[in-house]
């Protein structure tokens, strides 16, 4: 990204992230998880693989350089975060909502 200050960069790949992990939930609500305790445990195995994040970027900054590290790491890991997070928002607004007879 020639031009772009790292965090302008780092802005430009979560709104990326969250803009695709939000629309797989909203299109394929059912490819997730469906209880409160499993979308708790995908969030929180999201919230792991995010503390895990720089290290893993370090990693791939080595082995790949700077975009290979932000295609195939930080772009995938933040996606993910997304759409854990939404899903644990479906389930827990559909567990709270009075059920249509």
């Amino acid at each position: 990204m020639v031009g772009m200050s790292v965090g302008a960069t780092a802005d430009v790949f979560a709104v990326g992230a969250a803009v695709l992990g939000l629309w797989t939930v909203v299109c394929f609500p059912a490819r997730g998880p469906q209880t409160l305790r499993s979308a708790m445990l995908v969030a929180a195995g999201a919230c792991g693989l995010l503390v895990g994040c720089s290290e893993l970027t370090r990693i791939a900054v080595a082995a790949g350089g700077p975009g290979f590290a932000l295609l195939y790491v930080v772009l995938p890991i933040l996606t993910f975060a997304f759409w854990s997070g939404g899903h644990l928002a479906r389930v827990a607004v559909e567990r709270l909502a009075p059920h249509k007879r």
